[in-house]
């Protein structure tokens, strides 16, 4: 084990050197299988519209969000209720909120606290506020 594990401190470690450490564990714990086994492909940033901030929702899905969302201040979670009422993802109700916030439709809220373009506080869901 010494001789497969010296010189780990350098900062690449060959296929190679990676290969014998490998066989070196395998056989000090019983192992068995292929160092490859379990390993999961990653998505690609194409393959999700959450990660492409670029592609815009359509205009009549963002009315109908905006027409869907009570007055505010909102819950918590709305966007998961929307979501459902919908049948969509949510962040697609998230996006679509974000997006209908930055053209001014609704006012940016965080944590039941609604707050003006300026970001002064506006109202707030007293519920929320002991």
């Amino acid at each position: 084990m010494d001789d497969a594990a010296s010189g780990l401190g350098a900062k690449k470690l060959s296929e190679n050197r990676l290969a014998r450490i490998t066989e070196v564990v395998a056989s000090l714990w019983s192992l068995s299988g292929q160092p490859t086994d379990g390993r999961r492909e990653l998505p690609t940033s194409s393959s999700s519209q959450l990660q492409n901030p670029k592609s815009p929702e359509p205009e009549e899905f963002l009315k109908v969000v905006s027409d869907a969302l009570p007055p505010q201040p909102w819950r918590a979670g709305i966007h998961v209720d929307l979501a459902q009422q919908l049948q969509v993802k949510p962040y697609r109700v998230t996006k679509a909120i974000q997006t209908l916030i930055a053209r001014g439709v609704w006012m940016q809220q965080r944590d039941g606290v609604v707050f003006d373009q300026l970001g002064k506080e506006i109202m707030r869901d007293d519920s929320r506020f002991p």
